[in-house]
Formats: C-alpha cells, sequence, structure tokens
C-alpha cells in the first residue's frame, strides 16, 4: 500500500496539483522500504503527472486568456522563450518548483512529440528522486 500512496502523491504533484511528493517518500526511507524501488515509483508516477500537463497544454490552450486559467501569460511566454533557447532538452528541468508546471504545459501547446518529451521529463525526475534520496541515505549513514 505505501507504494500505491507513493504513486498516488508522486502523480498529483507532478501534475498541476501542489503536493510535496517528499512527505511521503522521506518517511517510507526512514521506514525501510527498498529506497530504488521508491525511487521508481515517485520517478515514474511523477513522469506521468508531468505528462498529463503537457497533454492538457496541447488541449487547453484555447482557454488561454480566461480569468481562472492556471498559467499566467508571463510564464507561458517565459516557458516558450525556454524551449527557443534550450529545445526540447528543457524539459529535464520539470522537477524544479514553479517553472516546471509550465514548462510542461507548454511542451503540449507547442506540439512536441511526446516520446522524446516523456524521455527528458523523466531523466529529470529520476534524477532529482535519485539524488535525493542517495542524499538522505548519505545522511543518515553519518548519523
Amino acid at each position: 500500500m505505501d507504494f500505491l500512496y507513493l504513486a498516488l502523491l508522486s502523480f498529483a504533484a507532478g501534475s498541476l496539483l501542489p503536493f510535496p511528493s517528499e512527505a511521503l517518500l522521506i518517511p517510507l526511507i526512514l521506514k525501510g522500504l527498498s529506497p530504488w524501488a521508491l525511487v521508481a515509483t515517485a520517478s515514474l508516477a511523477n513522469s506521468l503527472g508531468a505528462l498529463t500537463n503537457t497533454i492538457l497544454g496541447r488541449y487547453l490552450r484555447r482557454f488561454s486568456n480566461r480569468s481562472w486559467f492556471y498559467f499566467s501569460e508571463g510564464q507561458i511566454l517565459r516557458a516558450e522563450d525556454y524551449f527557443k533557447r534550450y529545445g526540447i532538452a528543457c524539459l529535464l528541468f520539470t522537477w524544479l518548483p514553479v517553472v516546471g508546471d509550465p514548462l510542461c504545459a507548454v511542451a503540449g501547446w507547442l506540439k512536441l512529440p511526446f516520446w522524446p518529451c516523456l524521455v527528458y521529463m523523466a531523466i529529470g525526475k529520476l534524477a532529482r528522486y535519485t539524488l535525493m534520496t542517495a542524499g538522505l541515505i548519505g545522511l543518515f549513514a553519518i548519523f
């Protein structure tokens, strides 16, 4: 059940919902569950959540001028500028707070190819969870 909860929370954290997946990942590591299975679960689910943003970006573009639209015009323009400067590889940074969600949505907005988007997002998410988990394990090994 722990892995299912982590997957659901990580999916939500990767989508537009502001959930911190670390809030569950850290206690599960401390509980003694396999850190690398937890990393795989969180990375996969978080990538699928980000992919949801990409799909939403593709289909919700027509609502960008509405007051309830999630992203501001400034966020969208900054994300488009990142893609113009750095290309699809900027999706490696979708794990970052504030800019990550708009990057995913703009990837859909620009109708970038599905598989390369998923690969870059997954690499970024995997790197994030791997480094965080390795850091935690190293920190706990000291104490």
